[in-house]
């Protein structure tokens, strides 16, 4: 029940699908077990906080320093749609 998406409980500004790609591509095999260790908690408690939207800000902090995130990467999962890109006039 942890693994799913639970499409309801996301906001708009916030993009599961990218983050989850992104810690399978990273640790190879289960993205619950690998955000666990960013996170301190436990496999199950990884998965859901990342599937339901209750990481805070400090989670989100640490899964980016974990994943070695750019501030654009980073804005695209947890900011997405929030700010306008800068393009020349």
């Amino acid at each position: 029940m942890s693994g799913k998406i639970k499409a309801e409980r996301i906001p708009d500004w916030y993009d599961p699908y990218v983050l989850k790609s992104w810690l399978f591509l990273k640790c190879r095999g289960s993205y619950g077990e690998y955000a666990s260790e960013l996170l301190h908690v436990k496999k199950e408690s990884a998965e859901k906080k990342i599937n339901r939207c209750n990481l805070t800000h400090e989670d989100t902090i640490e899964i980016a320093k974990g994943l070695h995130l750019t501030l654009h990467e980073y804005a695209t999962v947890f900011l997405k749609d929030v700010f306008k890109e800068d393009t020349p006039e």
